[in-house]
């Protein structure tokens, strides 16, 4: 919980360095959504983009026949406003372990990409 704290607040900074309020933290957190980590985040003021655009439940990965989320794209609220779409591309996580692929697909991962799709060109003030 601590590191994902520390990550909130290093963002922040980075964004305030750049003279914005905007930032997006995505990839593998390791931590499932009621874990203190994903909390963390939550409470450092970032919106999970997936839960907000596209609702729950949702997975970003199968083991073992049991499906979960450990992959995430947090925004911070100024950024949510360009969000146009935030999902999970279920290209890689449910492929049967020991199944053939179909070329010219390979499974790059066990995970699923977060696929965020921004949109600046709107008339609100972005900083």
């Amino acid at each position: 919980m601590e590191a994902a704290g520390a990550v909130a607040a290093w963002v922040a900074d980075l964004a305030r360095g750049s003279g914005t309020t905007n930032a997006l933290i995505l990839g593998d957190m390791n931590s499932y959504r009621r874990e203190d980590p994903i909390r963390a985040f939550s409470e450092s003021g970032l919106v999970d983009l997936v839960e907000h655009i596209s609702g729950l439940p949702q997975h970003s990965y199968v083991y073992r026949g049991a499906a979960g989320t450990l992959d995430y794209a947090f925004a911070t609220k100024s950024l949510v406003n360009w969000v146009r779409l935030a999902e999970f591309w279920h290209i890689n996580a449910g492929w049967p372990q020991r199944t053939a692929l179909p070329q010219p697909w390979l499974r790059f991962s066990d995970h699923d990409p977060i696929v965020i799709d921004l949109d600046f060109s709107q008339s609100e003030t972005s900083d």
